[in-house]
């Protein structure tokens, strides 16, 4: 389903954004920051209509080998734990102030193909992307770079 948007929106996303806070809230109301309450990362969306998104834990562990084929099972679960990337084209849904990110290329396999949907809101230099899911909410802060 294709949905309208006007230019003027379309162009509020394009761009690169740097991540200021990511932030999940459980249903009981716990704050939980799955990449560290200090994580960084940017999402990038291009006139073109990609996007591609990178978060990491800020403080990583040094794998112990050089060669990352090389890493150790408990270095491969941190790996995963610790670092998110994927990228793909995005549509807006302006009616439900929603973007969609149409998963193309993820470190988590299982996700390719499948569609992000994120409610947006832009304010002051920021854009804020929250989701639902299950028993929890997620919110993502990034603040414009370019």
């Amino acid at each position: 389903m294709k949905h309208t948007f006007s230019e003027q929106i379309f162009l509020k996303f394009i761009g690169t954004w740097k991540l200021v806070e990511c932030v999940e809230i459980g249903s009981t109301g716990e704050a939980f920051y799955p990449w560290g309450d200090d994580a960084i990362g940017y999402i990038i969306y291009t006139l073109e209509g990609v996007v591609a998104v990178q978060i990491m834990r800020k403080s990583r562990t040094l794998f112990n080998e050089k060669d990352i084929t090389k890493a150790t099972p408990q270095e491969g679960r941190e790996l995963t734990r610790d670092y998110n990337a994927y990228f793909g084209h995005f549509e807006i849904d302006e009616a439900q102030s929603t973007v969609i990110h149409h998963v193309e290329g993820h470190l988590y396999p299982n996700l390719i193909g499948k569609n992000n949907i994120r409610i947006y809101n832009f304010y002051d230099n920021k854009l804020s992307l929250t989701t639902e899911g299950g028993n929890v909410f997620r919110k993502l802060i990034w603040e414009r770079v370019i």
